[in-house]
């Protein structure tokens, strides 16, 4: 085992924001190098879409259905495995956490899966808030290279604190935005200075570069993450340390088996993953099981199926499931399969069968009360903040 682990994570991080996944815009040298070194996840996904929910499967290794979270509500502290935090505080390494200010709430209320020794650098805000986290809305952003700078220094400040230490566990998490900078993807090139900064002090062959979550991107007109598990708010970039001798790793991987790839930077190939984007007794909660190239997603809201072939069909277009579809030019309804070329309708019926069988074995609900309860507390939640933007 290495005596120095640094996990770097960001907030809406996509994979096609950076070089190596195909990014065109961002020059990203520094993590070319870790990734040219290491492995490349290509088919990585969170097992949750919203911040706390992924920072808790990230480091206990257990996929939130599997917790006895079923609400999202303040929670007791984590005990129903051992973290990252207390595994390798019982190995005697130091663990740090380097966050902006706003990510303390989370800490205390959401998560609490740390160690009791593990030291939090979270006194200062580096965090630029945009979109739905702005206080105000049709605020106009612009750049600002000096308060970018401030962050810069800041981070740096804190790994040379650290950089010392004999045995040392630093997980950065950055924000959605780095201060100075305006939306998100704005600040890649920040990223990569950061990792240039972690190349320093720990060299290459002990950083994990990866996300807590991706974001929709507007695609099929959603804005941002938490609601929906569809590719672009689930895949999230995993760069690492050398993994199993290999240079990529082609098949689905998860959050989940990210605890086991820091200790023990080993991963065994799962039947397929699962990503949630509610606990068990939310009623709004949207399911995905991913197995190979298939993925097959289930709303409780309405009791619907989705499934699609993610290879053939990357941007989940075409719902197998859906077998007429509305020509609105005509206003008729056409047979799918004789206007969409697909050729493997019997091999994704196969998957389709499996994958609600296993979704039915790992099933969980709440009782029948507080089930509706959740949904009733939801909507009259929904209705409150559409009368706030009415009223506004």
């Amino acid at each position: 085992m290495k005596n120095k682990i640094i996990l770097l994570s960001k907030e809406v991080l996509l994979p096609e924001y950076i070089e190596v996944y195909g990014g065109k815009f961002w020059k990203t040298p520094n993590i070319n190098d870790i990734a040219a070194k290491g492995t490349i996840f290509k088919n990585h996904y969170t097992a949750a879409p919203s911040t706390a929910m992924s920072f808790t499967s990230m480091h206990s290794g257990i996929y939130p259905h599997e917790t006895n979270r079923k609400d999202y509500v303040k929670v007791n502290e984590f005990r129903e495995s051992k973290t990252t935090f207390h595994l390798l505080d019982e190995l005697g390494y130091s663990t740090h956490v380097l966050w902006s200010t706003n990510y303390s709430d989370i800490k205390e209320k959401y998560t609490r899966i740390y160690s009791p020794n593990t030291v939090f650098h979270d006194k200062v805000s580096f965090n630029q808030s945009v979109g739905v986290h702005l206080p105000f809305k049709n605020i106009v952003l612009s750049r600002n290279d000096d308060k970018a700078n401030e962050a810069l220094k800041y981070i740096s400040s804190v790994i040379n604190e650290v950089e010392k230490l004999d045995k040392i566990f630093l997980w950065i998490h950055l924000p959605h935005v780095i201060s100075g900078r305006t939306s998100y993807g704005d600040d890649i090139d920040l990223v990569d200075i950061i990792v240039g900064f972690l190349r320093k002090s720990f060299g290459d062959e002990s950083i994990f570069i990866t996300a807590d979550h991706g974001h929709m991107n507007l695609d099929k007109g959603r804005t941002t993450y938490g609601f929906d598990v569809y590719q672009n708010s689930i895949r999230v970039p995993l760069i690492t340390p050398k993994v199993n001798n290999l240079s990529s790793i082609e098949y689905p991987t998860s959050h989940i088996q990210l605890k086991d790839l820091l200790i023990k930077e080993f991963i065994e190939r799962k039947d397929y993953i699962i990503s949630d984007s509610a606990y068990y007794a939310q009623p709004f909660r949207k399911t995905a099981l991913i197995k190979d190239n298939y993925k097959l997603i289930y709303n409780k809201l309405n009791n619907s199926y989705e499934f699609y072939d993610i290879t053939w069909d990357p941007f989940e277009n075409h719902n197998i499931l859906k077998k007429r579809i509305v020509d609105h030019d005509r206003q008729r309804k056409v047979l799918t399969n004789q206007i969409y070329f697909y050729p493997y309708y019997e091999e994704s019926l196969r998957i389709l069968n499996y994958l609600k069988n296993e979704l039915k074995k790992i099933w969980r609900k709440a009782g029948f009360i507080e089930e509706k309860t959740n949904f009733i507390v939801r909507k009259l939640k929904n209705f409150k903040a559409y009368l706030k933007r009415i009223f506004k």
